[in-house]
């Protein structure tokens, strides 16, 4: 479940951006239902970062959850390979039993 808290902050987070955004009447990050109207500068930058700020955590979140689900598998399967271990071709499967080589 924790890893879904960012991503339902992030939805909150988006709602209440563009419910600011339709109140304060702003044509930030939407110039086509603005309809020709514009807010005060302070407020289009307002909206502009509650949107730009929302895009990242969307974006960083849906990262995140991708790598959990990767590591979740790898480790139901057994592969706990660390990244680095990864990118040289060593795994469990191809070194010895009692190796000097550590593999996560």
């Amino acid at each position: 479940m924790r890893r879904f808290i960012s991503l339902l902050a992030g939805t909150y987070g988006n709602w209440a951006t563009t419910t600011l955004a339709a109140v304060l009447g702003t044509a930030a990050m939407s110039p086509i239902t603005a309809a020709n109207q514009a807010a005060p500068a302070w407020q289009e930058l307002l909206v502009t970062s509650g949107f730009v700020s929302v895009g990242v955590l969307m974006l960083a979140s849906t990262g995140l959850v991708l790598w959990g689900f990767v590591s979740e598998v790898r480790r139901e399967r057994g592969e706990g390979i660390g990244l680095s271990a990864s990118l040289v071709g060593i795994s469990k499967r191809n070194l010895p039993e009692h190796s000097a080589v550590e593999v996560m």
